[in-house]
């Protein structure tokens, strides 16, 4: 496979569980701060049920994920791979093996995990709106992540695209005010 940046050992060793899985993720001269959560966020999960997987990055995953993000996990079977590019859609295969964090919690444990999710959640919101819409962040960040590894003049162009295709699936966050965003920010951390 080209475009291999690094490939970490296997995680978590104390299941059989997804023993082949791997799981993708932006190199990070590509990744931004929304990305990076969203890894993160996939690998304490996986590393919380023992989930065992290799950890690859690549600087074209968002281009290999079947939802144009990053991070996605590819699943040996006997058939085929299964491939699943979302945290709730992770979450939901790893829960239906029998291996997520739900079948050994109590009830009162569930609901402290679901409303920290929620405030993660919330968290990226925020992010999404500095990493996308908020021009100054964009044209000193976001832009240069994201055609990084691109020539002029695909380097802006592609990344203009994706940020008016961003702007145009979440125009609600669009019509944000900047205030509003810091006040999300402001009650999830506090």
């Amino acid at each position: 496979m080209d475009g291999l940046v690094t490939c970490h050992d296997y995680f978590t060793t104390a299941s059989g569980i997804g023993e082949d899985a791997v799981l993708y993720k932006l190199s990070e001269e590509r990744s931004t701060v929304v990305d990076n959560a969203r890894c993160l966020a996939v690998q304490c999960y996986l590393n919380m049920c023992q989930f065992r997987y290799k950890l690859m990055e690549y600087g074209n995953v968002d281009h290999m994920s079947q939802s144009r993000m990053s991070p996605f996990i590819a699943i040996p079977t006997d058939h085929s791979n299964i491939l699943l590019s979302s945290f709730e859609a992770i979450v939901g295969y790893v829960e239906a093996q029998g291996a997520g964090l739900a079948s050994s919690l109590e009830s009162s444990d569930r609901a402290r995990v679901t409303t920290m999710a929620s405030l993660i959640n919330n968290l990226v919101v925020a992010e999404q709106y500095y990493t996308w819409i908020h021009y100054e962040t964009y044209k000193k960040g976001t832009l240069s992540s994201v055609g990084y590894d691109k020539v002029w003049p695909l380097s802006f162009i592609i990344p203009t695209l994706d940020r008016m295709g961003f702007i145009w699936n979440n125009f609600s966050l669009y019509r944000m005010k900047e205030s509003e965003v810091s006040n999300i920010s402001t009650h999830s951390a506090g």
